[in-house]
């Protein structure tokens, strides 16, 4: 049920978008033009361009989609270098930015329906998948320090357990079994 409502309202959601990038990608894409409007576009080749932007310049290949300062590689969203190359060129921004930001891909993440399972009393399953006795997988141990007791050295021997309460040994004070000794407080 839970699916299937959220597929439901993502799916509206998307639909509902008004531009051809996602609003994540849209909002990212406006902040980052923002900032690119006050770059300096020098023309290296046809479609290379060294961008000046003060702090850190950058070369920019809109045919190739990518820049120096790498973010335009790893957002798959046009960088500010990239946005201010292109508005050079004339270039619509949304050809930059990759087709997993459409709307379009949004719309079609969600495009299938997600169907109610029925009771179990219903299902339809086939007698050899019934009859098969499925185990937990076989789990080694996590990593880390052992749980194990250290390795004695040679010549050191394990220290046995001493009661607090009884002074015996192989025991401690929360498993001894013997009655609490009576101590004389009483002075004469």
């Amino acid at each position: 049920m839970m699916l299937m409502r959220w597929y439901a309202e993502r799916r509206n959601v998307a639909v509902k978008m008004k531009y051809s990038l996602t609003d994540w990608a849209e909002k990212i894409v406006r902040e980052r033009d923002e900032k690119s409007r006050r770059m300096d576009v020098q023309t290296s080749h046809y479609y290379t361009y060294y961008v000046l932007d003060g702090d850190r310049n950058a070369e920019v290949d809109l045919n190739a989609r990518k820049c120096t300062c790498n973010v335009f590689q790893l957002d798959q969203l046009p960088c500010t270098h990239a946005l201010a190359a292109a508005r050079k060129v004339g270039m619509p921004r949304y050809e930059l930015a990759s087709q997993f930001y459409t709307t379009e891909a949004l719309i079609a993440a969600y495009a299938e329906a997600i169907f109610l399972v029925d009771h179990v009393d219903f299902w339809n399953t086939p007698e050899e998948v019934s009859q098969l006795n499925v185990l937990p997988p076989i789990m080694r141990p996590p990593s880390g320090m052992p749980r194990k007791t250290r390795i004695l050295s040679q010549g050191e021997q394990k220290m046995k357990k001493k009661c607090g309460r009884c002074k015996g040994t192989g025991h401690n004070r929360k498993t001894c079994k013997k009655p609490i000794p009576m101590r004389s407080n009483i002075k004469s």
